[in-house]
C-alpha cells in the first residue's frame, strides 16, 4: 500500500493498520472487557461497546419505621433496668417495692416480644437480649429477693444452694430455648412464669414458711429444665 493509502487508512477513526502484511493479521489479545475484533485483510478493526451508566439513589427510609425497630428492644431494655431494680430494692430490704418491681418486669417481657411480632421487627440481636434480660429479671432478682427476705434468717446454707440452683435451671432453660426451635408453645416452664411465682409468694411471705418457700423454688427449678410441652396463650 501507497504512503497516501497508509495515511488514508490511519486518519479513519477506530481503524489500525498492521503495516500492509499480506493475508489475515494475527489477532491481538483482548485486553478490555467488552472488546470485539474483527480482522481481514491486513486491517483491525476494534469495535469498543458503548458503556451504559447506571446510577444508583439511595432512598432514605421513613424515619418512623427506621425508629420502630428499636420499640422491643427498648421495652426490654427496660425489662432489664427493672430487674436490677428489684436486686438493689432486696439488698435495701425493701421486699415489697423489690417485688413490685418484678411483677412490673413480667408485663414488660410480655409486651416486648408481642410488639416485635406485629411491628415485624423480631431479630437475633432482640432474641438474645430478651433472654440476657430473663434470666437478671426473673432469675437472678427472685432468687436474691427470697435469700435475703427468707433464707437469710432461717435457712442461709441451705436457702444459698437452693437460689444457685435457681438461677442455673434458668440459664439452662433459655439456652436450650434459643438453640431449639419449638413452634406452638414452649418446652419447660418459662423462666417469666416462675419468678413471677416467687415474686408473688414475696406478698406473702410472712404466711408462709421457709420451708415452703424451698419447696417451691425446687419445683420451680425441675419444671424448667422438664420437657413438659406447654402450649402459649
Amino acid at each position: 500500500m501507497t504512503r497516501d493509502g497508509q495515511a488514508q487508512m490511519d486518519a479513519l477513526p477506530g481503524i489500525e493498520y498492521n503495516g500492509g502484511a499480506e493475508g489475515p493479521a494475527p489477532k491481538e489479545p483482548n485486553r478490555a472487557a467488552g472488546l470485539r475484533e474483527n480482522a481481514w485483510g491486513g486491517l483491525v478493526v476494534r469495535r469498543i461497546p458503548e458503556r451504559t451508566v447506571l446510577r444508583i439513589r439511595r432512598v432514605n427510609p421513613d424515619p418512623t419505621r427506621r425508629w420502630l425497630k428499636y420499640a422491643a428492644n427498648t421495652i426490654t431494655a427496660a425489662n432489664l433496668s427493672l430487674g436490677l431494680l428489684s436486686v438493689l430494692l432486696s439488698l435495701m430490704h425493701l421486699f415489697h417495692w423489690a417485688a413490685v418491681a418484678l411483677m412490673v418486669a413480667v408485663l414488660f417481657d410480655r409486651l416486648d416480644g408481642s410488639t416485635a411480632r406485629r411491628l415485624g421487627i423480631a431479630s437475633d440481636f432482640g432474641r438474645e437480649l430478651d433472654s440476657l434480660s430473663d434470666l437478671v429479671s426473673f432469675g437472678v432478682a427472685p432468687a436474691v429477693l427470697v435469700y435475703s427476705q427468707v433464707y437469710m434468717v432461717y435457712l442461709p446454707w441451705i436457702g444459698g444452694a437452693l437460689s444457685m440452683i435457681y438461677v442455673l435451671c434458668g440459664a439452662l432453660r433459655l439456652a436450650r430455648f434459643n438453640v431449639q426451635n419449638f413452634k406452638g408453645g414452649f418446652l419447660g416452664v418459662p423462666i417469666t412464669f416462675a419468678g413471677g411465682v416467687l415474686g408473688l409468694l414475696s406478698f406473702v411471705a410472712k404466711d408462709v414458711h421457709a420451708v415452703g418457700f424451698a419447696v417451691a423454688e425446687l419445683v420451680l427449678s425441675a419444671l424448667m429444665v422438664s420437657k413438659i410441652r406447654i402450649k402459649k396463650f
